[in-house]
C-alpha cells in the first residue's frame, strides 16, 4: 500500500474509521490475551476512532505498518492481512458503536473473534468477517437511514 497516498488524502482532523482488510489464505493468530482465533479467507472491516493527536491520519499510518510492537488487538491482524480500503468520516462525533452495530446488523456480516477491538465498550466486537468484499456505497446509503435524524456525514473512501 502506498503510505504516500494515505499522506496526500487523509488529514489529521479527528474521527471515525473503517479499515477493509483482506485475508488471503485460513491461517490461525494469536490475539494478545484474547488467544487465538482463526483467520478464514476473505474480507475483514475494522472500525476504529481517532481522537488523539494526529487524528486519523496518524491512527491510520500506524494500522498501515504490518511490523510495529502490538498494542491494539488490529495489531495482531494486521501482520497477517492486506490494508486495501479506508472509509473515514472527520468531526468529533464518536460515530465508531453506530458503525460496528450497522456492520453487525448487515446479513452477510458475521462476528468472527467475540471482544475484538470492543474491550473499552458494550459492542460484542469493531471486527466483522465477510466472505465477499463490502461495497462501500450500499453501506453509505445504510448509514445515511440508520443517521437519518442526526446530521448528515461525510463519508470518504481511500482505495490503496
Amino acid at each position: 500500500m502506498s503510505w504516500r497516498k494515505i499522506k496526500r488524502t487523509i488529514t489529521a482532523e479527528p474521527g471515525t474509521y473503517i479499515l477493509i482488510l483482506e485475508a488471503k489464505e485460513v491461517q490461525k493468530v494469536k490475539v494478545g490475551k484474547l488467544g487465538y482465533f482463526d483467520i478464514e479467507k476473505g474480507y475483514y472491516a475494522y472500525v476504529g476512532s481517532a481522537f488523539g493527536s494526529g487524528g486519523v491520519h496518524s491512527r491510520v499510518r500506524r494500522h498501515n505498518k504490518k511490523y510495529k510492537k502490538l498494542y491494539w488487538h488490529i495489531d495482531y491482524l494486521r501482520k497477517e492481512t492486506e490494508l486495501i480500503e479506508i472509509w473515514y468520516a472527520y468531526g468529533r462525533e464518536r460515530y465508531e458503536h453506530k458503525w460496528a452495530q450497522l456492520l453487525e446488523s448487515l446479513e452477510s456480516s458475521s462476528i468472527p473473534f467475540a471482544g475484538f477491538g470492543s474491550s473499552d465498550c458494550d459492542c460484542p466486537a469493531h471486527l466483522f468477517y465477510f466472505e465477499n468484499i463490502l461495497d462501500f456505497n450500499d453501506f453509505y446509503k445504510k448509514l445515511k437511514e440508520n443517521l437519518a435524524n442526526q446530521k448528515v456525514i461525510e463519508l470518504s473512501k481511500l482505495e490503496l
